[in-house]
């Protein structure tokens, strides 16, 4: 999870979910990565990460709009 100026971001197994400020109600809830490893934001966009599925979830978070992204292989 992360806090921003919107709210607080919460990515769990398939979906994420937008949280007002004081994390009490849910502003908005999308579909999302599998497996979600990492979780990045700025005032307008967050991006959900699934290291292991080489995926990348981008959301407007204004709108939930999603932009799905394949990642290449990571050297482990």
């Amino acid at each position: 999870s992360v806090a921003g100026d919107r709210g607080v971001l919460v990515a769990q197994p398939g979906s994420i979910q937008l949280f007002d400020r004081d994390a009490q109600k849910v502003l908005w809830t999308a579909s999302s990565v599998q497996t979600p490893t990492g979780i990045v934001a700025s005032n307008d966009h967050a991006a959900v990460i699934d290291a292991l599925a080489n995926q990348v979830q981008i959301y407007e978070l204004r709108t939930s709009k999603a932009t799905a992204i394949t990642t290449g292989e990571t050297p482990v």
